[in-house]
């Protein structure tokens, strides 16, 4: 695919109870939330990305889409 993972964000209760009220995790969950750690950290990591240094992605066939799903 040509492409990177750039983060993973863990599950959070916090994001559940941001959605219930119509809130981005921005603006209601607290401070030490895993969510929202690691939410901020990809917006920084984002923001430095030189969109002229990528890659375009590279689609897979239907065959080669077909095999990775089933592994």
């Amino acid at each position: 695919l040509s492409t990177r993972v750039l983060a993973f964000i863990p599950r959070d209760p916090h994001v559940q109870a941001a959605e219930r009220q119509r809130l981005t995790v921005m603006e209601s969950a607290p401070d030490d939330s895993p969510a929202l750690a690691a939410l901020a950290a990809l917006a920084d990591q984002v923001l430095t990305i030189e969109p002229d240094g990528l890659s375009r992605p590279t689609p897979l066939s239907d065959e080669e889409f077909f095999a990775f799903i089933k592994e």
